[in-house]
């Protein structure tokens, strides 16, 4: 009798069901997210190369939006086309999204989740999975002492404008300066000692991955381009419109101004929720604090705010108006994607750009090692209990990940993270 075999899921499927579980145990904050990413998608799944994570990682950091989200919507794309990237973006959305709904209508608790000493044991996690996630792109992507070199000087730079008092404009484009440098100095300095972006002949899988990576049509590639500057175009146009689709109109404004991640975010969406007095003052601040409470992109915020502005006109209308919210301020982040990544894709495969990108990951590592000195650390570890826990976190984190023939399996995210706020409630609280 032939050997019963299981039905292929489809890729899509598969996706969301991946993105699902990231959705569910992200904590941490763009940042963090971007080194749980690299954990399941390059090492334990093998759907992407190390290179080609990192380039496309880069190639976010340069566009406005939210970074972890249109970094998971990218890997969606490269695995199953549009659908993909749509179930990508969808299953990391909707945990947090949902969560932050339905705490806006219930408007209870915000206000004490700050302090509660299992959220500071999330942030101590956050820090143990970012500084996990640099040792490892030092490694692979930082092999000779130029391209440290290269990572040293542009994270000084970062340390340095971070810590002077720039205009918020300039505070934001340095991110996207950094990998525009790096690049720049990776094509003439580097040269030669570029990492090859060639796979490996063992890698499985890989003809069909290559076949249809980032594979979107160049029409949708032109509508994106054209929906992006034409939701832009519309929500300056908001005026005297209801105050729920004014507050739309805000928000996508805010996704499309956005660089430098979820932490940005607050201060585009807080000035016209205060100036126009849509809620109590305050109310964004804790829809903030709880952001941070649970897993999943920042901009979820957004989905406590439609809620609460809503929820006097019944629950289907507190939903409508959540749904409403964070399908605003995330479109214009995933339709810049769309619209970049043909080219980018073109790009990264002519030989002269290879030491460029090389130049460019370097500055993804200065970009997340600024992060971790001036956001992350500083936020996560405020005593010796905190340290404590990073520090267990860091050493579960390096446990043997699973091999491609399943042995070996190392620690789940979830269990490490759910640990991490166990001690945190018990030490910290």
């Amino acid at each position: 009798m032939p050997k019963a075999t299981l039905p292929r899921v489809h890729p899509a499927l598969e996706t969301f069901t991946v993105f699902l579980r990231l959705g569910l145990t992200s904590f941490g904050g763009p940042t963090a997210h971007v080194g749980i990413f690299r954990r399941e998608i390059v090492l334990r799944r093998r759907w992407m190369r190390e290179e080609e994570f990192a380039d496309t990682a880069a190639l976010c950091q340069f566009l406005p939006g939210p970074t972890s989200s249109q970094l998971g919507f990218a890997i969606g794309l490269r695995r199953a086309g549009p659908a993909g990237g749509l179930a990508a973006w969808l299953g990391f959305t909707a945990p947090s999204a949902l969560a932050l709904g339905i705490a806006g209508v219930a408007l209870a608790g915000a206000g004490a989740i700050a302090g509660a000493g299992w959220l500071a044991g999330l942030r101590a996690f956050a820090v143990a999975v970012v500084a996990n996630a640099l040792i490892g792109m030092v490694r692979t992507l930082a092999p000779t002492r130029m391209h440290v070199a290269l990572v040293a000087v542009l994270l000084a730079a970062l340390l340095a404008a971070g810590a002077a008092s720039l205009p918020a404009w300039m505070a934001a484009a340095a991110q996207p300066l950094a990998i525009g440098v790096g690049a720049a100095c990776g094509a003439f300095a580097l040269g030669a000692r570029a990492p090859a972006q060639e796979p490996a002949a063992a890698d499985p899988d890989d003809t069909e991955a290559r076949a249809r990576a980032f594979h979107v049509p160049r029409a949708l590639s032109v509508l994106a381009a054209m929906g992006f500057l034409g939701s832009v175009a519309l929500a300056m146009l908001a005026v005297g419109a209801p105050p729920i689709l004014q507050a739309a109109a805000a928000c996508t404004r805010a996704g499309a101004l956005v660089f430098g991640g979820g932490h940005v975010v607050l201060p585009l969406v807080q000035e016209p929720f205060a100036a126009n007095g849509w809620l109590p003052a305050g109310t964004v601040l804790s829809a903030y604090a709880l952001a941070q409470a649970v897993p999943g992109p920042l901009f979820t915020m957004v989905a406590y705010l439609g809620a609460a502005m809503q929820v006097q006109a019944g629950p289907i209308a507190a939903a409508a108006g959540a749904a409403l919210l964070v399908a605003a301020i995330f479109l214009p982040g995933l339709l810049a994607v769309i619209a970049v990544l043909p080219a980018w894709h073109r790009l990264r495969a002519v030989p002269g750009m290879r030491a460029a990108l090389a130049g460019a990951n370097c500055a993804v590592i200065a970009v997340l090692g600024a992060a971790l000195v001036r956001d992350v650390a500083p936020a996560g570890i405020r005593d010796a209990g905190s340290a404590c826990i990073a520090g267990a976190c860091m050493v579960l984190l390096a446990a043997p990940l699973g091999l491609r023939g399943g042995s070996g399996a190392g620690i789940p995210v979830l269990a490490i993270a759910a640990a991490a706020a166990a001690a945190g409630a018990l030490i910290l609280g």
